[in-house]
Parts: C-alpha cells; sequence; structure tokens
C-alpha cells in the first residue's frame, strides 16, 4: 500500500513527460511547417490563410460546449459510465462544431473577400471543424486514464503526415488552397488514427455508446458558463487577426500571424501540465483542501517559472532566428513576437486557474473575467490598431490578458487566494524548481 502513492506519481510524470516530449517534437516540425509556408507563400497569401482559419477558430467555439474540462471530470468520477458519458459528450460536440462549420461558412458569403481562393479556404476550414467531435472526445478519454502515452504517439504521426502534405503542396505549387484542405485532411487523419488506438487500449466499442439527455442537459447546465467563457476567449486570442485584416489588411496581417504562431507554440507546457494533474488535484481537492491548495500554489510557481525561461529566450534568440528562418519580409515580426510573450505569464497561470474553477464549480466567474477580457481587447484593438498595426494588435493581447487573468480575480472574494498564489508565484517564480523535483521524482526510486 505504500508504494502507491509512488505509482501515482510515477504514472503522472510518465504522463507528463510523453506530453511534453510528443508536443516539443510536434512543436519542431511545425516550425518547419511554418517556416516552408510562409516563405512560399508570402506575407500576403500567407495572411490570408491564417486570416480565414482564425475566423474558422472563432466559429468552432460553438463545439466547446463548456465540455473539456467537464468531459474529464466526469470520465474519472463515473469509470463505469463511460459509454455513455462518451456519446453524450460526442453528440453535443457535434451538434455545436455542425453549427460552427455552418456559421463559418455563412460567414465567408456574407463578408467581402479579397479573392475566390479565400471562398475555397473557408470551405476547408469548414471541414476541419466538422471532423474535429470525435478526435476531441477520445483525447478526454485518454486524459482521464493519464495515458499520454497512448494518444500523443498517434498525434505526432498524424501532424507528421499532414505538415508533410502541406509543404508538398506548397513546393509543388498547388497553391494556399491545396494547403487548406491538407490541413483538413490531417484533422480527418488524426481521428481515424486515435478510434483505432481507443479501440485497441479497452476504449468502448462506438456501438455501446449512448446519448443520455439527462446527462446532456446536466452537462449544458453547468458548462454553459465555461462555454460562454470560452467564446470571450477564443474572442481575444484570435480576434486580433481578424480586426488587423478589417482594419488594416495587406501583409501585416501575415506578419502578425507568424509572430501569433510562433507564441502559441510555447502554450504546450500549460496545458501539457494541467491536463496531466486535472485528475490528481480532483483527487485532492475531495481529500485535503489544505494539501489542494498547496498544490495548486505549487502548480502556479511550476507555471511562472516556465514562462519567465521562455520569455528570456525569445528575448534573446528571437531577433536572431526569425529573419534566418522566416527571410527579411517577416522581420517585423520580431517586436509583435516579443509582446506576445509578454502574455505567457498569465496564458500559463490561466491554465492551472481554469481547472480550478471547474473543481470548484465556479464557472460564473469565467463569463464575467473572460468578457471583461475580450471586451477590452476589441476596444484596445479599435484603439491601437490603425495607429501601430500589428504591433498595436499584441499589446492589445497583452493588455486583455492581464484584465482577464489577473486583475478580474480582485473582484470576488473566493478568488482573491488565487491573485495572492498568482502573485507569490510571479514575484517568486524560482520557488517551483524544488517543486519540479517533489511532483515529478527521479524514476529510480524505491520498489
Amino acid at each position: 500500500m505504500r508504494d502507491a502513492p509512488l505509482r501515482k506519481t510515477r504514472l503522472y510524470a510518465f504522463n507528463f513527460a510523453w506530453l511534453i516530449g510528443d508536443t516539443v517534437l510536434a512543436n519542431l516540425f511545425g516550425l518547419l511547417v511554418l517556416a516552408v509556408l510562409a516563405r512560399y507563400l508570402g506575407p500576403e497569401e500567407y495572411g490570408s490563410y491564417a486570416y480565414v482559419f482564425s475566423i474558422a477558430a472563432l466559429f468552432s467555439i460553438a463545439g466547446h460546449m463548456g465540455l473539456e474540462g467537464l468531459l474529464t471530470r466526469e470520465l474519472v468520477k463515473n469509470p463505469r459510465s463511460h459509454s455513455t458519458i462518451l456519446g453524450t459528450a460526442l453528440a453535443l460536440r457535434f451538434i455545436g462544431f455542425f453549427v460552427g462549420a455552418c456559421l463559418c461558412m455563412v460567414y465567408a458569403f456574407a463578408v467581402p473577400l479579397h479573392s475566390e481562393v479565400e471562398l475555397y479556404l473557408f470551405v476547408a476550414a469548414s471541414l476541419s471543424i466538422v471532423f474535429s467531435p470525435l478526435p476531441l472526445v477520445i483525447e478526454n478519454w485518454f486524459g482521464s486514464r493519464v495515458e499520454a502515452r497512448r494518444s500523443a504517439p498517434v498525434k505526432m504521426f498524424a501532424n507528421v503526415i499532414g505538415g508533410t502534405l502541406r509543404i508538398l503542396c506548397v513546393v509543388a505549387g498547388l497553391g494556399v488552397v491545396a494547403v487548406g484542405f491538407a490541413q483538413a485532411f490531417t484533422v480527418i487523419f488524426t481521428g481515424v488514427l486515435l478510434f483505432l488506438v481507443f479501440i485497441r487500449n479497452g476504449g468502448p466499442t462506438i456501438v455501446t455508446w449512448k446519448y443520455s439527455s439527462s446527462l446532456a442537459r446536466q452537462m449544458l447546465s453547468e458548462g454553459w458558463m465555461i462555454f460562454v467563457g470560452a467564446i470571450f476567449v477564443i474572442i481575444y486570442l484570435k480576434i486580433d487577426l481578424a480586426m488587423l485584416r478589417w482594419l488594416v489588411g495587406g501583409d501585416e496581417v501575415g506578419v502578425y500571424a507568424v509572430a501569433s504562431r510562433l507564441s502559441e507554440m510555447a502554450y504546450f507546457l500549460p496545458i501539457s501540465m494541467a491536463a496531466t494533474l486535472f485528475p490528481r488535484l480532483i483527487d485532492l481537492r475531495e481529500h485535503s483542501l489544505e494539501l489542494f491548495n498547496a498544490r495548486l500554489q505549487g502548480v502556479f510557481y511550476i507555471l511562472a517559472l516556465a514562462a519567465y525561461l521562455i520569455i528570456l529566450s525569445v528575448f534573446l534568440v528571437g531577433p536572431f532566428v526569425v529573419p534566418l528562418i522566416f527571410g527579411k519580409a517577416f522581420t517585423g515580426s520580431i517586436a509583435i513576437l516579443q509582446v506576445h510573450m509578454l502574455s505567457m505569464l498569465f496564458v500559463f497561470m490561466f491554465q492551472a486557474f481554469s481547472r480550478w474553477m471547474i473543481i470548484e464549480k465556479f464557472s460564473l466567474f469565467s463569463v464575467y473575467s473572460q468578457g471583461a477580457g475580450a471586451l477590452s481587447n476589441v476596444l484596445l484593438n479599435l484603439l491601437l490598431i490603425p495607429k501601430y498595426g500589428g504591433l498595436g494588435a499584441a499589446y492589445a493581447t497583452l493588455l486583455s490578458y492581464v484584465v482577464a487573468t489577473y486583475f478580474a480575480l480582485l473582484f470576488t472574494r473566493k478568488t482573491q487566494h488565487i491573485f495572492m498564489m498568482m502573485t507569490r508565484a510571479l514575484i517568486m517564480p524560482w520557488k517551483g524548481v524544488p517543486i519540479v523535483y517533489e511532483m515529478f521524482p527521479k524514476m529510480s526510486g524505491p520498489k
């Protein structure tokens, strides 16, 4: 019995290592794909590609349904009801993503486009949305079992195939539309592979999946608040690029898109850590509030430390690496990237805070805080983009994160102690070093 906690710790460590290793490799390959696409397509054509898929991301949030963390929680708490939980989640997400794809196409016909090429890109982006539900639901199942070692290699393989296909499209001169459809193929291919691995590793066969209207109502009644908050999150993640296109247009969109994509590559660390520790935090909250808060503080320390290290690295090497990889046409991406990287502190810590809201069933706060962030981002974009272009959009994003993820915590008693946790992590990030060792010890412990 004494070995049980050690085995569990090793399980979380292995899971985290798999997620990190997979995502690091995926990001390195993604950087190669991004560099080839940007160089071959140029700022204007790559800007159209990034703009269309950013708009698609805005509409795809309809498939979120507020289920991400809730689905993992239900799978952890109710292991005997997996077929019903999975079937209900798949049905809800399919409806949401289908609505999102339809809205994406309505937008494509309603808003003036620069060329017919963009219309075809919207078709490809809509296909990507429609085929998203299955891989997301299966990933939640693996996440609830802390088995990233099963799903991570599959996703990596699918991304390599999809990325290679996109590179071949531009090298062969097939154009940006072919690149868009190659991206849609990647989503479909990932779903098929994950499903095969899911069945092979003991997942309930899809014919046993059931839809439960009562479970759907329960999940939606709690998830709608997370859903609305997620809408606001995606607005201030993606609206900057869309507003750049509306207010400025031209090469500025492509230059900004490269910087934005590079900064997003750093998101893997907090997302991987939060996904790995979420089941453990659920267990701790049910047994010991004191230990739960101590562990949550430790997570904030680690995330702040990682964010500072990444920010420092980018500020040191970014001015040399960006022109080298993407060419002189994208030199303007350097300053935008540096501003975006300052946002990492709040992006990182929000991943832990979002799990806390789900565990504490305080999702309504997400509606207010993320709504404030989205509103401030839109207003700041309107103010800064006409004068400063892409750099103004980057500052708008940074300030909106500070508002939504940090200062908003001061306005309710229940979140003020989280504000203090974040503050301690921002001021004393080095405290994360011994906690890393404690949470992820060497694998050669006592047997």
